[in-house]
């Protein structure tokens, strides 16, 4: 395989004559495709935040390569620190689901 560049066949008479009998148009080699399929590429274009081509691993929400948006609170913002409370309400006190008895009940009942 040719190195990438510009280049143009000559034809001689014969291999002892100096004489050219004809010569190509120039042409263009072109460098091979990286594994991103990139024409003299450097295999970067399709690497993932982990440096691997094709990996597909992204960064999330809390900037970590790979992670899985464990910073990201119940209200869907990262770094909110927003939680479930006992009731399964998001930033709630707990007493949206407080019997009259005054234990928290998630799923219901002794509410009055």
């Amino acid at each position: 395989p040719a190195e990438q560049g510009v280049y143009q066949f000559i034809y001689f008479y014969s291999i002892e004559s100096p004489l050219k009998a004809a010569e190509s148009n120039t042409f263009r080699v072109a460098a091979p495709a990286d594994v991103c399929g990139v024409c003299g590429g450097n295999g970067r274009a399709c690497a993932g935040c982990d440096g691997v081509p094709n990996s597909g691993t992204e960064y999330d929400l809390c900037g970590v390569c790979g992670g899985s948006n464990m910073c990201v609170g119940c209200d869907g913002i990262p770094f909110s620190n927003a939680r479930l409370d006992v009731c399964g309400v998001c930033k709630g006190n707990g007493k949206s689901c407080m019997g009259c008895d005054g234990i928290a009940r998630p799923g219901g009942g002794l509410k009055r």
